[in-house]
């Protein structure tokens, strides 16, 4: 009887040890382990400016570019249609 008593006290320590692991072990993994997946910038046009920050679509992460987003000016699509005409 004493031998039965220990050896279900022994049992129920493992099976706590072993649900102490499974249960640590359990988190939730990174969805941006292999990289983000960040939309591709917009480029800005003559009047619009381009987007300046993206947000990943599998996170929260987000990429902020400084420069290049701004509007162009019409001056910029002008001369363009200048140099397409010219070919």
């Amino acid at each position: 009887m004493k031998n039965t008593i220990k050896l279900i006290g022994i049992i129920a320590i493992i099976a706590m040890i072993a649900f102490s692991m499974f249960a640590c072990n359990n988190e939730t993994p990174d969805p941006c382990a292999n990289g983000h997946a960040f939309p591709e910038w917009t480029a800005p046009t003559c009047t619009e400016d381009g987007n300046s920050l993206r947000t990943c679509s599998r996170c929260t992460q987000t990429d902020t570019r400084t420069e290049g987003y701004t509007a162009l000016g019409c001056h910029l699509q002008s001369k363009m249609t200048q140099l397409y005409n010219l070919i």
